[in-house]
């Protein structure tokens, strides 16, 4: 039984070792790109992160001043060896409800549900 409780305890530490290396990354990598666009003006930066079951997506997005996106970025897996990724794709496009349809076809529904937070989220900040 004593051999268990160690065990248990040792995964314990590795979890929350592994999960403050996830944050020191995650932290790092918004730094770094918030950096690259800080001298510019008129641009955003906007994170959302979507959750299911034992999955989560998290969402990084550059936009201009009239919602264009300028670069996106996903971080997705349960590893600490996951990283963000770029996705080109949605380069240049609007982040707006017409995305939404563009993104039926897409098979993630995590990637749908994390855009549609992206942009209520946007909305929220035009109503307010």
């Amino acid at each position: 039984m004593s051999s268990l409780a160690a065990l248990a305890t040792v995964i314990l530490l590795l979890q929350t070792v592994f999960s403050l290396y996830q944050v020191k990354y995650y932290n790092n990598f918004v730094k770094k790109l918030a950096q690259k666009y800080s001298e510019a003006k008129g641009y955003h930066l906007t994170t959302e992160v979507a959750k299911h079951l034992m999955t989560s997506i998290v969402a990084v997005v550059i936009t201009d001043e009239k919602d264009t996106i300028i670069e996106l970025y996903f971080y997705s897996g349960l590893t600490i060896f996951s990283r963000f990724r770029r996705f080109k794709t949605f380069d240049g496009k609007l982040l707006d409800s017409m995305l939404l349809i563009q993104l039926e076809q897409e098979k993630s529904k995590l990637k749908q549900k994390v855009f549609k937070q992206l942009i209520n989220k946007k909305m929220e900040a035009i109503t307010i």
